[in-house]
Order: C-alpha cells, then sequence, then structure tokens
C-alpha cells in the first residue's frame, strides 16, 4: 500500500509517494516556468520538417519540442498536431512529443480511433457501480480535448490530476494534502475508487517531503551496513561510487557482499528519488562481483522506475555500465543550477526553489502565532515569486508579513 503526500503552494508543487514508512518517489512542478510536463498534452504548431532526423520541429506556447513522424508522413508546416509530452527538455535537449495522444486519468485511459473513442483501464481499477459513470465523465472530456483548438497545454485533465498520475500506482489507497482546498477536487476524481483524500497536518507532511528532497539532493547517501554511496551526475552521464568504508568485525569478502545486497536495496530506491537516467556508471568492489549475470539482474532492477534499462557490461573489476530509460530531468537538474556552492560545489538552488522553501518557513511562522507580525528577509533573485504569491497568504493569514528583499542567498523568518 502507498500514500501520497501533496503539497501545494503558488510557487511549487510537490508529490511524494510513501511506501513502508519512507518516500520513494518525488515530483516537483514550478507553475512560473512553463515546462512541458511528462504526459500533458499539447497542440503543437508545425515549424519545419526535418526528413534526416524524422520529425518535425515544433512550438508549444512559445516551447521548442520535436516530434517524430512516421516515415513518409511529413506533416505540412504551419499545421497543428495534438500530441502528448513523451520527453521533456533535459538540458539542451527539447521536450519530445509524440502523436497517438491519449487522455490519462486515474479510472481510465482514452483514445482517439477510426470509428470513434477507445477506452481502456486506467493504474486504478474503477468499482463496477462507477464504470458507467467514469466512461460517460471521461467520454465529454475527450470530445473537449481531442476538438481543434489553438496551440498550447491543455488544461484537462486538471494540471493536479495529471500531475498525480505520475506517482500513482494501484496500490495507492491514501492522499494526504497541506491545502484543504484540494480535498473537493481530488475527491471528486478519487474517493469513487476507494482512495481516501484527507487534509493533513501541513508540518509533519512537509518534514517528510523536505526530509527526502534533501537526501535526493545530497552527493552521498549511506549504506545501512556502513560505508556509503556517492553520486556524481554530469551532462554525459552519471558515475556512481561504492565506498564500504570501515567494516569491523567481517572479512573484506564478507564485507563485499553485505555490501553488494545493501547498495542495490539503496540504489533501487536513490535512482527513483534522484530521477536517475542515461548512460550510469557503478563502480562495485571487485569483490562483490561473484557472478555477473546476478549483478546484471540486481542492477536493472534497481534502474527500472523510469522503464526496462539495459546492462550492457558488468566487468570483473567491478565496473557496470548501464542505459537507463529518461523522459524527466534529475532531481539535481530540476532544483539548482550551475552557480555558487549551497547545494552542491558549483551548485545552489533555482531562484523558484528557494523561494518556495522561503514561503513555507514564512507560512509555518504565521500557523505558529497568529497575531505576531513576521518579517521575510530573502534573497534579491527569490523576492519577484513571493511577491507574487504574497496576496494569496494574506487572504489566509491576513496582511502581518512583509517581504524584504536583500543582497543574502537564502532567507531568514523573524
Amino acid at each position: 500500500m502507498s500514500v501520497l503526500l501533496v503539497d501545494r503552494t503558488p510557487i511549487e508543487l510537490r508529490i511524494g509517494r510513501v511506501e513502508d514508512g519512507a518516500v520513494t518517489r518525488l515530483h516537483h512542478e514550478y507553475p512560473s516556468r512553463g515546462e512541458l510536463r511528462l504526459g500533458a498534452l499539447v497542440r503543437a504548431r508545425v515549424e519545419r520538417f526535418e526528413p534526416r532526423l524524422g520529425g518535425a520541429f515544433c512550438t508549444v506556447a512559445g516551447r521548442d519540442a520535436f516530434l517524430p513522424v512516421p516515415k513518409g508522413k511529413p506533416p505540412a508546416r504551419g499545421s497543428m498536431m495534438l500530441a502528448s509530452v513523451r520527453r521533456e527538455a533535459i538540458g539542451e535537449k527539447a521536450a519530445q512529443i509524440g502523436l497517438n495522444a491519449a487522455l490519462h486519468l486515474p479510472g481510465i485511459t482514452v483514445f482517439e480511433g477510426e470509428d470513434g473513442f477507445v477506452f481502456k483501464p486506467g493504474p486504478l481499477t474503477v468499482p463496477e457501480t462507477e464504470k458507467a459513470s467514469r466512461r460517460e465523465a471521461a467520454e465529454r472530456m475527450a470530445k473537449a480535448v481531442f476538438a481543434e483548438g489553438e496551440e498550447g497545454v491543455l488544461g484537462s485533465p486538471d494540471p493536479l490530476i495529471r500531475s498525480l498520475m505520475n506517482v500513482l500506482d494501484a496500490g495507492t489507497r491514501e492522499v494526504h494534502v497541506t491545502d484543504p482546498d484540494l480535498v473537493p477536487l481530488l475527491n471528486e476524481t478519487l474517493a469513487p475508487l476507494g482512495i481516501e483524500v484527507v487534509a493533513g497536518n501541513p508540518r509533519p507532511l512537509r518534514s517528510a517531503l523536505d526530509e527526502a528532497e534533501e537526501g535526493a539532493l545530497a552527493r552521498t547517501a549511506p549504506l545501512p551496513g556502513g560505508g556509503r554511496i556517492v553520486f556524481d551526475e554530469t551532462e554525459a552521464l552519471t558515475a556512481i561510487d561504492v565506498d564500504l568504508g570501515r567494516q569491523d568485525g567481517r572479512s573484506k569478502k564478507g564485507a563485499a557482499a553485505r555490501a553488494t545486497e545493501d547498495v542495490f536495496a539503496s540504489l533501487d530506491r536513490q535512482s527513483a528519488l534522484r530521477s536517475l537516467g542515461g548512460q550510469i556508471v557503478l563502480d562495485l568492489p571487485r569483490a562483490a562481483i561473484r557472478s555477473p549475470k546476478i549483478v546484471r539482474e540486481r542492477l536493472s532492477k534497481a534502474l527500472s522506475h523510469g522503464g526496462r534499462p539495459s546492462v550492457p557490461a558488468v566487468t570483473g573489476e567491478g565496473i557496470c555500465v548501464a542505459i537507463a530509460p529518461r523522459s524527466v530531468p534529475s532531481l539535481l537538474e530540476r532544483l539548482t543550477e550551475a552557480s555558487g556552492g549551497d547545494v552542491r560545489p558549483g551548485r545552489r538552488l533555482r531562484s523558484d526553489v528557494l523561494a518556495a522553501r522561503a514561503y513555507r518557513a514564512l507560512e509555518a511562522a504565521l500557523l505558529a502565532d497568529r497575531s505576531a507580525q513576521i518579517r521575510l528577509t530573502c534573497a534579491e533573485r527569490a523576492a519577484p515569486y513571493l511577491e507574487a504569491s504574497a496576496p494569496a497568504l494574506a487572504g489566509r493569514y491576513g496582511p502581518r508579513f512583509r517581504v524584504e528583499p536583500a543582497p543574502m542567498e537564502s532567507f531568514d523568518v523573524r
């Protein structure tokens, strides 16, 4: 069974999936970026067709996207295509969109067929008593979605529902939210499918997400039996090194065998939390490579959160090479940028991420003392996001705070 934690503010949306008491997946969105997010339905305008690349360069609301096109069916320049985002923009690569778009909902998926709509099950099971009404509602939404319209990102399904689809699974039974205003919207969609939506205490919910986020941004992750895993992400690949540390009371061979079990158990969670993909090089202790076949199977399973990976090489020296499907940027790329070094050397939090953290700290202070006047001093680069969100915060807690930009790289609430 899994539980989803949903924390939405005017600056940021965070969703975490909790399994066995630990956050195992994270999803972040920042509305101000206008990104083409995985699974979103879009109407794209064709700018030019490139036969050598087998696709067309398109624009979606000012964003570039690449559309692979079947051989022999080049689209006309200026034509409008209904598509879905198959891969988000990563680094300098534009987002990739695909034809045969589908409307994905928690209980049902709708395709446009030659003779009408085609309905298939969604990730959640729909009770027999709800199937007819769910199908009718999905068909009404599909008619609006598949009708002709202007270039841009479609508003159906609701962006929050589309975001939930990235972390929802068949075992989800509860959704806990920090914003009570989300309960009616989510209940309408999820309650008939047997999922309880609860407005929880923001403090422990956010604390769980914060802890998982900080751990996933850290360069190292501790191993249960001692030692650590070191993650180094570059544009070309992700290098993962295993440091056994001191293994008191164990032989070198025994320590390596135990560490191998710990490594793959930890890597399973860490690769999903960090959204790792692309080329991955893992350096295991030589003594851990007792069976390359078993190592290949374990590594393939640990990196399967985004699809089935390939593991072309496992050497006797402990070097493993894997290629994992990658449809979204890594968490490090999503939340940080190349400048400064407050997260890692050469990486600092993006301005909207820093603003979101300051917003949560300010809201916590307003909740802790409902009569106090609060001052938030923040980095100048984060101030515009906080000032834009101030009316929403004032509407809920009153004008009991002020935001003061300052030449700093963090924030302070007093």
